[in-house]
């Protein structure tokens, strides 16, 4: 799915069940939807390992998003989740 990456937060947190520390980047994006007149928008996590797992860096992201926006696609699992990312510009 084509969306307009509209910013980027560094984030850490605790895991809920593990308490182990959690970072990565909070994605804020646009996306035309029917039921929005102009562009919806949202909210997408994912962490520093699954940057790496989708060869992806934070910096090329974190660019993107400084530069006005920039368009990316992205494909998202069965359960929301990120499982691709692709910067277009």
């Amino acid at each position: 799915m084509k969306v307009k990456l509209l910013g980027v937060r560094p984030v850490n947190f605790p895991d809920k069940d593990t308490g182990e520390m959690v970072e990565g980047l909070s994605l804020y994006i646009a996306f035309p939807d029917p039921d929005v007149y102009g562009l919806a928008g949202d909210k997408k996590f994912v962490s520093n390992s699954a940057l790496e797992r989708l060869k992806v860096s934070s910096q090329a992201l974190t660019t993107a998003a400084d530069s006005g926006g920039a368009e990316i696609d992205i494909d998202l699992n069965p359960r929301g989740k990120l499982s691709a990312i692709t910067i277009l510009k």
